[in-house]
């Protein structure tokens, strides 16, 4: 509708396309695209430079970080979107300059639409004071299908707010009057534009993807060797939302298998939903109140740089594992890296893994397919690869059982990828 409905071309293109990094990149150029809205972190994994079609850009789907507009915003304009399903996609938006000095706001209410700021009691707030964000207008949907309890909980009928309105909305019989309790807080700046705080429940959106944690944590108590465990989502060192558990064995001196962890979940849940990264505890740190005080767990970024049975890290031991190592750390925001760890257990996820294959081709002149970099997730097992793909093919024999690996990895991305992208 975007471009149909202002006499654009809407570019249709395949998955392994629209994988971010270089694919991504590969198709802005040769379609020629203008107008692109995508998720933060799939921008994020994008070069900016040499793109001189790209004329507007807008993210949407999760928090906009500081650097995305500072990369992409010059000689462009650049929007950062904000706006639940419920409230048909998007409810504001703000035009963010190149030399923005934080994080952009999510900005004020697209036409037809409203946003107000309530207290616990459903009380305006001044600007400058955090509360709930509700939405009203002609975008906000009816309900949740065939979940009226559900609808009764999020979907109110707000006189007080009508009132306040104007009644802009009254000849539209399935808004009027209702509005919607989005769940996150935010507040009003002084510039009149709304700031995101954050969620006011256990509700996060990560790459674009509306997660529940208590659902990760409840799939991972159901793992036999686990006593307890909490889920969060903190940030990177470049300021990327990733998913973190921690977790407590029943056995004192148990070390926890991570890879059995994560192919627990992968079964039961979504592929977006798996952890970046574990880290085991003896127990949760918890309030005087007895609840899990969450400041007081262990920052992921120093947890990682020791297993936890306290060996020393196995370091790069020669050029080409060096080479990779530093890709790895620009790419994780890592000091260092041990090559025997996963790629994924030190909280990298696929489209990091795009950003690891654009490296490896600009430093190492290496076209690696993103299905080899899933087979060999560790620097040791990736290194040994390509040293092995350089030596000369000796039989027939040897080729087929190359095309046989790759087909397999082949497979076993598509599967991965079928969720790379949100849907909307």
């Amino acid at each position: 509708v975007l471009a149909l409905g202002n006499g654009g071309t809407l570019c249709i293109a395949t998955r392994e396309q629209l994988l971010p990094g270089a694919d991504l990149y590969h198709t802005f150029k040769a379609l020629r695209i203008q107008v692109a809205v995508l998720a933060s972190t799939a921008l994020l994994a994008m070069p900016a430079e040499d793109l001189p079609d790209l004329k507007i850009i807008a993210v949407a789907g999760e928090a906009c970080p500081q650097a995305l507009p500072r990369r992409f915003a010059q000689g462009r304009r650049f929007f950062n979107l904000y706006g639940p399903t419920e409230t048909t996609i998007w409810a504001s938006y703000f035009e963010a300059s190149a030399d923005v000095e934080q994080a952009p706001p999510i900005g004020k209410p697209v036409p037809n639409d409203e946003l107000w700021v309530l207290d616990a009691h459903q009380q305006l707030l001044p600007p400058g004071m955090p509360g709930m964000l509700y939405i009203g207008g002609v975008g906000v949907a009816e309900g949740y299908h065939r979940q009226p309890q559900m609808t009764d909980e999020r979907f109110l009928h707000l006189p007080a707010l009508q009132r306040l309105a104007g009644h802009k909305h009254a000849n539209n019989a399935t808004s009027a009057g209702r509005y919607y309790q989005s769940g996150d807080l935010v507040k009003w700046n002084a510039d009149g534009q709304l700031l995101f705080l954050g969620r006011a429940d256990d509700q996060v959106k990560v790459r674009g993807f509306r997660i529940e944690l208590g659902e990760i944590e409840s799939q991972l108590l159901q793992q036999v060797d686990v006593q307890a465990c909490v889920v969060i989502v903190d940030h990177d060192p470049r300021g990327e939302a990733r998913i973190i558990a921690y977790v407590v064995p029943k056995q004192a001196q148990q070390t926890l298998d991570t890879q059995q962890l994560r192919e627990h979940l992968r079964q039961r849940l979504p592929e977006f939903m798996l952890p970046n990264g574990f880290v085991q505890l003896p127990q949760l740190p918890l309030s005087p109140t007895g609840k899990v005080d969450k400041r007081a767990l262990p920052n992921f970024d120093q947890q990682h740089q020791q297993n936890v049975v306290g060996t020393p890290m196995q370091l790069a031991s020669d050029p080409l594992q060096q080479q990779i190592s530093m890709i790895w750390q620009q790419v994780l925001g890592l000091e260092q890296v041990d090559v025997t760890q996963n790629f994924f257990d030190l909280g990298g996820h696929s489209m990091k893994l795009a950003q690891v294959r654009n490296q490896l081709h600009q430093q190492l002149q290496r076209d690696v397919p993103l299905v080899v970099l899933f087979q060999y997730p560790t620097i040791e097992r990736l290194a040994a690869y390509l040293r092995d793909a350089e030596q000369p093919v000796s039989s027939d024999n040897k080729v087929e059982e190359q095309k046989q690996k790759q087909q397999e990895g082949r497979q076993r991305l598509l599967q991965q990828r079928n969720r790379l992208l949100p849907k909307r």
